[in-house]
């Protein structure tokens, strides 16, 4: 049997563990642990993108010049389709060099993807009323993707954490 003063340690530290301070803290620590949130961001804005040609509020990209129920206008349709391109939604990619251009700077209190846009606004202010806005959309992940992540990738390495924790208490 244990005695009351080693309980009521134990008792003490996890109450340090289990505090709002400190859940906060842990859940922020092992986010940014694995290095990789960057990388990870752009695989699914990128994959979001190519897959479904959709912005972060789920709206479908379709260019200022895309006619009936097109998605571009039918010159660059016939570009696309005569290079085996995608046409089914736009995609954003093209020769790859917007995708290539995408980088992460992703802090402990804020995060932030840059690319490279070019002039493409242009081709979608009928859908956006200002570039920055355009951009932030573009670039941004939509809630049930941010859910998503976390559910998958911070939730079990969060909750590892916390039995290894409890563990060593």
């Amino acid at each position: 049997m244990m005695p009351i003063t080693e309980l009521l340690k134990k008792i003490d530290n996890y109450k340090k563990i289990f505090s709002i301070e400190n859940f906060t803290e842990i859940l922020i620590d092992v986010f940014f642990e694995s290095g990789t949130i960057e990388d990870d961001f752009i695989d699914i804005i990128q994959t979001r993108l190519y897959d479904e040609g959709t912005d972060a509020d789920n709206r479908k990209l379709r260019t200022a010049s895309a006619i009936g129920t097109g998605f571009y206008s039918p010159y660059t349709m016939h570009i696309k389709e005569s290079n085996g391109q995608k046409i089914s939604n736009v995609t954003l990619k093209d020769e790859g060099d917007f995708y290539d251009s995408m980088d992460g700077r992703v802090k402990r209190n804020e995060w932030k993807l840059i690319a490279d846009f070019g002039d493409m606004f242009e081709n979608f202010s009928n859908m956006y009323s200002n570039e920055t806005k355009f951009k932030n959309k573009i670039l941004d992940l939509s809630e049930p993707e941010k859910i998503n992540y976390i559910r998958t990738e911070i939730l079990p390495d969060f909750l590892l954490y916390l039995k290894q924790q409890i563990n060593n208490v």
